[in-house]
């Protein structure tokens, strides 16, 4: 009899040990690797492949290169034409053109390679001029690279965006710091300078389907679109 009782604790014991020990968790999984397009300041892009190439779809709006080194937010107009090392500014100096139309930088601000998303750059003539002959060349270019309709631009005529690019009237900065021509002009850097004094930029207008290619002082502020590198 004490034999029998003896074994039926022992057993009891058993169970109630068993019963507290949980089930086996599997470990967590790793996590997934971060594979949204980020700048200096943690702002978020889209990319549009068009062709061979992959764009960013929208303007940089970065206040800070990809290391994490800020460039100079350059007000005043003295302080803008003055300005010799990376810049940036909003149009007008309102904020509140960030996220439409992202920043306006100078030159200096596309030196060093830094500037756009890592694993992406500013784009050159000979992209610019790629995307250009693929989409009917310069003279007619402009309206399939230009957001539709008139919700910024101030005239829609000819513009599909059938690219996808969302090209946005941004406007531009003067060497001398005078903003102008937010809604009727989209300008934008290359990253190819023609002297120590200018660079070359892309710019298209309102009213016209195509793209023209001119340079200018280092000094003016205009966007930029990134490239896959």
């Amino acid at each position: 009899m004490k034999k029998i009782t003896f074994l039926s604790i022992m057993l009891v014991l058993m169970v109630a040990f068993v019963g507290c020990n949980p089930d086996p968790v599997d470990p967590p999984n790793p996590p997934e690797p971060d594979t949204l397009i980020r700048d200096g300041d943690g702002n978020i892009y889209t990319e549009i492949t068009i062709g061979e190439q992959t764009w960013l779809k929208e303007n940089l709006k970065t206040t800070k290169y990809n290391d994490g080194t800020p460039l100079v937010n350059a007000v005043e107009n003295a302080a803008w034409a003055s300005n010799t090392s990376g810049a940036y500014c909003w149009y007008n100096n309102s904020e509140s053109n960030k996220n439409t139309y992202g920043a306006l930088y100078n030159f200096q601000a596309t030196i060093g390679g830094k500037i756009c998303p890592k694993g992406w750059h500013v784009s050159f003539n000979r992209e610019w001029d790629d995307l250009i002959y693929g989409l009917g060349g310069a003279a007619n270019a402009g309206g399939a690279l230009k957001e539709e309709g008139v919700a910024h631009w101030e005239v829609g005529a000819g513009a599909t965006n059938e690219s996808g690019f969302t090209a946005l009237p941004n406007g531009q900065r003067l060497s001398d710091g005078t903003f102008e021509k937010l809604r009727s002009t989209a300008v934008f850097w290359s990253q190819d300078a023609i002297s120590p004094l200018e660079a070359t930029f892309y710019y298209l207008q309102a009213d016209l389907n195509s793209v023209i290619r001119e340079s200018t002082k280092k000094e003016c502020g205009f966007a930029i679109r990134c490239v896959k590198d």
